[in-house]
């Protein structure tokens, strides 16, 4: 008797995990995986570049006049001392070269300096390191992608974009092959790294001064980006704990994180179209009111005047202290004391 036949359901598993893709068996740490797993589906498909391609900060500087492209991950310089780009995107029409982007990724669950990422692109781009661009001359675009948007020089000839966007372009173009579905659910399980998996609110001890700049106009706070300071996990919420006891009162909803430093990237950021009119005013009024002296990179939120949670029950931790903490925000608002 002939056998029928049977659909049989694969899977495959690293080690002991549930899950496992083609992804996790990239060498390297998650900042390595995550860009070349970044180049490898955008070779996998023309939709799928194409889809990358018009993500509105790249879209505006892509010549889309090419029936060839070659993507490198890890492109290594001519230079003695050997430099990495982590995505190079060349493209040609009729084998003659049209348009190059270099793309300088940092981790998707990690905070950088932006003026170090800045210099690093800058430097690949202007000083000939790579012989394969040469033949773009000045087509050659620098693409910073990091956690958060990062201020640019003005006139310069880069762009930014973040990894959010880069989560939306997947969630455009992951069906149309399998690899590129396979490196969506590998991104969104990074943990802490993402939207999906993060916790909701933040809570930090603060001052009145502070207290009161995200209470009323221009509703923004601001701490340094190193160290302990820095989010490691983009929250949908801030809340203030009050001295004595470490009371919580309002939840303030947060609509951006910017990085810059206010002494060096004001006057760029100010004339920065990519945030809105009213971003840049708020963000110039507190730099005008608080007058930061300090010559380093702060992490601006940006918070939402109309998205505020008040908490009358007032809840309070077990024991205040100077720690960052996260809550979930169903713990904060069913809390009743």
């Amino acid at each position: 008797m002939k056998k029928g036949k049977i659909n049989v359901e694969l899977e495959y598993r690293l080690y002991n995990s549930l899950h496992s893709s083609f992804f996790d068996l990239i060498k390297g740490n998650d900042e390595v995986q995550q860009t070349k797993g970044l180049a490898l589906i955008l070779a996998s498909h023309q939709k799928v570049l194409y889809n990358f391609l018009n993500i509105p900060a790249i879209k505006d500087k892509t010549n889309f006049n090419f029936d060839k492209a070659i993507i490198n991950s890890e492109l290594i310089s001519d230079t003695d001392k050997k430099k990495r780009a982590d995505i190079v995107i060349r493209l040609y029409r009729n084998n003659i070269p049209v348009q190059a982007f270099v793309i300088e990724a940092k981790s998707i669950n990690k905070s950088h300096s932006t003026r170090q990422v800045v210099e690093q692109i800058n430097e690949y781009i202007n000083n000939k390191l790579f012989s394969a661009l040469n033949p773009f001359k000045s087509n050659v675009i620098g693409v910073v992608l990091t956690k958060y948007n990062t201020i640019l020089p003005k006139g310069s000839n880069l762009v930014c974009f973040t990894w959010s966007d880069v989560i939306n372009f997947l969630e455009c173009s992951r069906e149309i092959n399998k690899i590129t579905n396979d490196y969506y659910y590998y991104l969104t399980k990074i943990k802490g790294s993402m939207k999906y998996y993060e916790e909701e609110v933040l809570s930090i001890p603060t001052n009145e001064a502070s207290n009161t700049l995200a209470n009323e106009y221009p509703h923004i706070y601001e701490c340094p980006n190193r160290g302990r300071y820095i989010v490691k996990s983009k929250p949908l919420y801030l809340t203030f704990r009050k001295s004595g006891g470490g009371v919580m009162e309002k939840l303030f909803g947060i609509d951006e994180i910017i990085i810059l430093n206010p002494n060096k990237d004001l006057a760029d950021f100010l004339n920065d179209d990519n945030y809105s009119e009213d971003v840049r005013n708020r963000i110039k009024e507190y730099c005008e009111r608080i007058k930061l002296d300090a010559d380093e990179e702060k992490q601006f939120f940006v918070l939402s005047p109309n998205n505020i949670i008040n908490l009358p029950h007032k809840p309070k931790p077990q024991k205040n202290n100077s720690y960052r903490k996260y809550y979930t925000l169903a713990s904060l608002i069913n809390n009743t004391k």
